[in-house]
């Protein structure tokens, strides 16, 4: 192809080309060629003209990314197209030989506008995407199908999940302003369930978790909604109330019906507090839960197994919230906050490869709490970023004094998706490595798969600059949110941990197991290593054993608790 001094000086992997408003490629440097295969300017042209979307369809022309800057003056970045390596118009049902990355910027040629095209080959990429598509789609379908129902409900008792309140709210709220009749909703949380969880263990905790979702189904009418936000909490949304007093009957009646005695085999009694919050013009999803979590605190202050309605009073209790912000503040200002760690095992022979810290807080007045007493709040508000910044640093800091050179484990650190994207993630991680002295590669910063949700080019290179710092990275609770495994392909992580809800299953779903054997796989052959969460037995350590998982977690391998320094081992519970 004909090319001139400047375009010849073009990094070698990019191509580069001139073209006429009407798509006509005029010039080209060398690099244009190997990048699109095609040896000429007019099999290039027709290639361009032809040219394909992702997904391998035909792309209209008012859509070639190059025509839309011709006509709009506009630049355009980052679009995937495929060519077709051909020289007439036969063959054009052909699939795509090229896959590349387009970026167009108009140009203006001797007082002619023209469009300048870089062509960037990633073939490799998105065909890897593609085959990821295919497996999602074919080969682990009864994965993929599992995955999908986890993103809007929960497995464990089949109602719609956190994922869809805020969705399932607006629209409720939208039809109470059309018609003129309100809707409430009703915040639900069973009294004292860690006490039944850890007096009678998970499985009875689960029974009564899915017979209490049954109960809660029963008592509602056609047409309102259950759901389970996660742990003991549930939500039910009631539309259409004949009157106010509608709402504090159906929360009375879902407490009697909790009351009655669960378990055929082994009867234990509940009892549930429900905060209510009534629509109001103009009130958004996001606050109408708020009221109902401002009046279920109400409910539990108040001796608990009853229900409260939000009142406006009740925003000095979330006042009272922020009061526990501040002693958090004040604990990292005091160093009342600790750390305990749990090991992550080599499933293979046993040896510990890893410990992740996990934040504790010595309150002055409540004794030892553990993070969900308080890191809810932390998550609430940009304090988490500080808690992160604290943990960060006094874990890199631990890692050191275990000493043992390269052959110390390394440390796992949780970071909150809010860090994600604001560009500052680098830096956080770099202050802490240089202030502490800790080797990088001794450093995992794991992010829930919800950090990864929408990611933006930009996050991805965050990332990227946080893993060129010797850190790596891993996606944590794998399969609880909106689970893609094209995040393989664009998140640079070196480990998955499958969340704790498969393996505890795998024993009894087809389709954990199918999902824990298709991640495994997928990420051997990416070269990314997996970690299995919640191993509690010997038989889910052997299974996952078998099915070449390289890393668990769990009680059966370590509880969490202070660092033996002279064993890499751990103390106390």
């Amino acid at each position: 192809m004909g090319t001139n001094d400047a375009w010849q000086d073009a990094v070698l992997h990019e191509g580069l080309a001139l073209l006429d408003v009407s798509g006509q490629v005029l010039d080209g440097n060398a690099a244009l060629t190997s990048v699109t295969g095609l040896s000429s300017l007019a099999g290039l042209t027709l290639a361009l003209t032809t040219a394909r979307d992702g997904n391998g369809s035909p792309l209209p022309a008012d859509d070639l990314p190059w025509l839309i800057t011709a006509r709009t003056g506009e630049p355009g970045n980052n679009v995937v197209v495929g060519l077709i390596s051909v020289s007439s118009t036969d063959g054009l049902d052909s699939a795509p030989t090229r896959w590349l990355r387009v970026c167009t910027s108009p140009v203006d040629v001797a007082g002619t506008p023209h469009v300048a095209v870089s062509l960037v080959d990633v073939s490799r990429e998105h065909e890897a995407t593609r085959a990821l598509l295919a497996v999602e789609q074919g080969v682990a379908l009864a994965a993929t199908e599992a995955l999908a129902h986890q993103a809007a409900h929960d497995e464990l008792t089949g109602l719609p999940n956190r994922a869809t309140l805020l969705t399932r709210t607006t629209e409720a709220l939208n039809r109470a302003a059309v018609s003129g009749r309100p809707m409430a909703l009703l915040l639900c949380d069973l009294d004292h369930f860690k006490l039944l969880n850890d007096s009678r263990g998970h499985a009875a905790g689960d029974a009564v978790l899915v017979e209490t979702a049954e109960r809660l189904v029963e008592c509602i009418r056609d047409g309102d909604a259950a759901l389970r936000l996660g742990g003991d909490e549930f939500v039910i949304l009631c539309e259409a109330l004949p009157d106010r007093e509608h709402a504090q009957q159906v929360a009375q009646r879902l407490i009697d019906e909790i009351t009655r005695p669960m378990l055929r085999t082994e009867a234990v009694s509940m009892t549930v507090s429900v905060g209510i919050a009534l629509s109001e013009p103009g009130i958004s999803a996001a606050d109408l839960l708020r009221n109902a979590d401002a009046a279920l605190y109400r409910a539990k202050e108040d001796g608990r197994d009853r229900h409260a309605l939000f009142a406006p009073e009740l925003i000095e209790l979330a006042a009272r919230r922020l009061g526990i912000e501040h002693e958090l503040r004040e604990a990292m200002r005091t160093e009342s906050l600790f750390l305990h760690y749990q090991p992550v095992r080599r499933l293979h022979d046993g040896s510990v490869a890893a410990y992740e810290a996990l934040v504790r807080w010595d309150h002055p007045t409540r004794g030892i709490l553990p993070p969900d007493m308080f890191l809810p709040f932390a998550e609430a508000s940009d304090l988490v970023l500080e808690l992160d910044r604290y943990v960060l640093l006094r874990s890199c800091e631990d890692a050191v004094s275990w000493g043992g050179g390269g052959d110390a484990p390394s440390v796992s650190v949780n970071i909150s998706a809010r860090h994600v994207g604001r560009g500052l993630l680098p830096g956080l991680v770099a202050r802490a490595l240089g202030r502490s002295g800790l080797e990088p590669s001794r450093l995992t910063l794991e992010l829930t798969e919800t950090a990864f949700l929408g990611v933006t080019p930009t996050a991805i290179a965050e990332l990227d600059t946080v893993v060129a710092l010797g850190v790596r990275l891993a996606i944590d609770d794998f399969g609880t949110g909106y689970s893609s495994l094209t995040y393989l392909v664009d998140v640079p992580a070196a480990y998955v941990k499958i969340d704790r809800s498969f393996v505890e299953r795998m024993a009894s779903s087809t389709a954990s197991r199918a999902i824990v054997e298709a991640v495994v796989t997928l990420c051997r052959a990416l070269g990314i290593d997996v970690v299995a969460e919640g191993i509690e037995d010997e038989g889910q350590r052997k299974a996952l054993s078998r099915l070449g998982c390289s890393y668990g977690q769990g009680f059966l391998l370590g509880r969490p608790g202070l660092i033996d320094l002279t064993a890499f081992e751990l103390t106390g519970t």
